[in-house]
């Protein structure tokens, strides 16, 4: 994914037949490392490619879903066009869940630590980077992506990995660590970066690892002691107004635990058209 216009931790996309008539098309996703079952801002970046391809047909004014099949599940992007220009692309994901809380995982460079697992089309691990004795920022990079790696490999064969219902979905694909923020602006509480696939790191404020860390962070506040009421008020101030809006959906699976469907919006733009002769 490097040449010419790429980077090392670039995403790219297969579109091939849907799985039936209830979508567009299907995707594929692929990484330096190998295959990936979910992609948010790749979603996002191939519902622009279908409309402005003319794939979908998409009106000048208003909204329309470009629906896709990806290994996950079924994925939307909805495209709002103003002007016959595309203006936002918002993510709708497959159901988002906490998977495990407070795992045990040795590393060899970091000790023994404590993570959460939670799903979003893939599995990540979810822990305060302090833990490892890390600072989310660009200078401790090396050692960041040294320890996502040791978090996965130390997870490999736990049974929490194990997808109940898809084969072929164990195991961990990402490591996310997080840190509270010193200064912080309107609505930000957080510092975090995802670590996945190869040494990978997750560019995008769209991915479904960030939407994950939100999830595990309403089951810490929950589970603290003393922490009832300020879970409470996250309730209301940040879930309720995106049930409202409609950029969650809630409801109960068969793993008896409360899901939400996550919806991320952004911008995605056409950059270049490869040719052969």
């Amino acid at each position: 994914m490097n040449e010419p216009r790429g980077h090392a931790d670039m995403y790219g996309g297969f579109v091939v037949p849907p799985n039936d008539p209830g979508a567009h098309f299907g995707a594929l996703f692929w990484h330096r490392e190998g295959f990936s079952t979910v992609c948010g801002h790749g979603t996002m970046a191939l519902g622009t490619w279908a409309v402005r391809s003319g794939l979908v047909r998409a009106p000048d004014d208003g909204e329309t879903d470009v629906v896709i099949d990806i290994p996950s599940g079924r994925v939307t992007a909805r495209i709002t066009m103003a002007e016959g220009k595309v203006r936002e692309v918002a993510f709708h994901n497959v159901p988002s869940y906490v998977v495990a809380r407070d795992i045990e995982v040795k590393t060899a460079d970091f000790g023994r630590l404590r993570v959460d697992l939670a799903w979003s089309g893939a599995l990540y691990a979810s822990l305060p980077a302090a833990a490892a004795g890390l600072e989310v920022t660009p200078s401790n990079l090396a050692k960041v992506i040294a320890a996502g790696h040791q978090v996965a490999a130390g997870l490999a064969g736990n049974p929490a990995t194990q997808h109940p219902l898809k084969a072929g979905f164990e195991g961990v694909f990402g490591t996310i660590f997080h840190e509270p923020m010193t200064t912080t602006g309107p609505g930000l509480r957080q510092r975090n970066v995802s670590v996945f696939a190869d040494g990978q790191v997750a560019r995008s404020p769209v991915a479904p690892e960030r939407r994950l860390e939100w999830r595990c962070s309403v089951t810490r506040e929950i589970w603290r002691k003393g922490r009832f009421w300020r879970t409470i008020r996250l309730l209301i101030l940040v879930l309720l107004p995106e049930l409202w809006t409609g950029r969650v959906a809630l409801r109960v699976g068969w793993w008896w635990r409360l899901v939400d469907a996550p919806s991320r919006s952004g911008r995605g733009n056409l950059r270049w058209t490869p040719t052969t002769s």
